[in-house]
């Protein structure tokens, strides 16, 4: 299956996707912080990485900008609610999906599916 990244600073939240995405078939890392999930990104290599847009310091934007540098074809989804001004700056980099931490899993996991086009 697929290599997946999860960069989310919510324990809870990082614990269930991963454990639920790791039952899927994948291969999953996770992390809370932007420094520490992209060393993990050069580590694995992923097919996809999950970001939570209310990362602290360095921001997502920051982090997706460090991402597409080292893989410019990579798929993300960013977990968020936004406005439409912060959707176009995503837009611009590549972002495959977006999705709210509220959505169900299945919802979720057919988001990630998509994405890998799987």
């Amino acid at each position: 299956m697929s290599k997946i990244l999860i960069i989310d600073d919510q324990r809870t939240f990082r614990d269930v996707f991963e454990e639920t995405l790791r039952f899927s078939g994948h291969e999953v890392s996770a992390t809370e912080g932007g420094g520490a999930g992209l060393s993990l990104f050069k580590k694995m290599r992923p097919d996809l990485v999950i970001l939570d847009r209310s990362l602290p310091q360095p921001s997502r934007v920051d982090i997706l900008r460090s991402i597409r540098k080292l893989d410019n074809a990579v798929k993300v989804i960013v977990l968020t609610a936004f406005t439409t001004q912060a959707k176009r700056k995503y837009d611009k980099l590549g972002v495959s999906a977006y999705l709210s931490k509220g959505s169900n899993l299945d919802g979720m996991l057919e988001a990630v599916k998509e994405a890998l086009g799987s």
